[in-house]
């Protein structure tokens, strides 16, 4: 009787060994694969980051080329508008002094 209350608790907790490696066995896997995942995971994130990243450095390139256009042709503007006021202040005091010697002249033949 003795004999077999023994190896009826033997029995018993080689099954709840028995159960609990099954479970270990069963977390590890678990373990393995939620590993897999959290790769996958930080690939994709990785990856969509620096797809992000250069967009956003393509942009940026598009928006200097942008500026430097638009700050060139303001450039061409200013200087085409200087020009034209120069060439008016020119033509101003070249009548001025047209003007000037239209006046003086008859002085000088008296």
């Amino acid at each position: 009787a003795e004999r077999d209350t023994i190896e009826h608790g033997y029995e018993l907790s080689s099954r709840q060994l028995q159960g609990q490696q099954q479970q270990l066995q069963a977390l590890g896997k678990t373990n393995a694969y939620l590993k897999a995942q959290l790769r996958d995971i930080q690939r994709s994130s990785e990856s969509a980051v620096l797809a992000e990243r250069k967009k956003a450095d393509e942009e940026m390139a598009r928006v200097r080329e942008s500026l430097v256009d638009v700050l060139e042709r303001e450039r061409r503007l200013m200087r085409a508008q200087m020009m034209k006021a120069s060439d008016r202040l020119r033509t101003l005091m070249e009548d001025e002094a047209d003007a000037l010697s239209e006046d003086d002249g008859p002085e000088f033949a008296k």
